[in-house]
């Protein structure tokens, strides 16, 4: 449904050094050991530590923990930054650029979302991004894709997520098409952004 190559696909990440992008996906990446930490059924987590990236700010090294749940079109990642630099480091998730691509984004409500071909005879998917709005520095496009800029810290988890459909999936927008695509990413986005409140009270 999807062919990446040696593209971003969905959620591909990268770390910039300066203006120098760094992709962190594709034939000449850095490898990232992976580690099952939940298997399943009901939730399953992978944990990828990625080797060390030089820039001109020093090293930094890149935690991801990637999740999901049974029957889910997300997925959550946690990402921890390690670096002795204090500054912001900026990194994110791309979208690749898909065949007729419709794309929409919105800051206000954390997303970014492509509606497109998808590979061979599939037919039409979508991609998407949710982040938190005040975290987002930028949005770089190439030909290839788009990817967001986040601000990133040593030491601080930020948190985002992907999503996929497909026009003949099971989880396909009400309306499949670019529109429609869209309207369920803000929809997903307005729910995943809200903060869960848990309280104790004493009987």
């Amino acid at each position: 449904v999807l062919g990446t190559g040696d593209t971003a696909g969905l959620g591909g990440l990268s770390l910039w050094d300066g203006a120098k992008r760094v992709p962190l996906f594709g034939a000449g990446a850095p490898q990232a050991k992976l580690t099952v930490v939940v298997p399943g059924p009901v939730r399953a987590m992978v944990k990828a530590e990625y080797p060390a990236v030089s820039t001109a700010d020093g090293e930094v090294t890149v935690t991801v923990f990637y999740s999901t749940f049974a029957d889910s079109a997300f997925s959550r990642q946690d990402v921890v930054l390690a670096s002795r630099h204090a500054g912001p480091i900026a990194f994110g998730p791309a979208l690749q650029n898909l065949d007729r691509a419709a794309w929409s984004f919105d800051k206000a409500k954390g997303c970014l979302s492509v509606w497109g071909k998808g590979a061979g005879k599939a037919g039409e998917i979508g991609l998407a991004a949710i982040f938190p709005p005040a975290a987002l520095t930028a949005v770089e496009e190439t030909a290839a894709d788009r990817a967001l800029k986040l601000d990133g810290r040593a030491g601080r988890t930020l948190t985002y997520w992907v999503a996929g459909g497909w026009e003949r999936g099971a989880d396909a927008p009400d309306s499949p098409g670019a529109q429609g695509w869209a309207r369920h990413v803000e929809e997903l986005a307005a729910r995943l952004l809200v903060p869960v409140k848990v309280e104790f009270k004493a009987k």
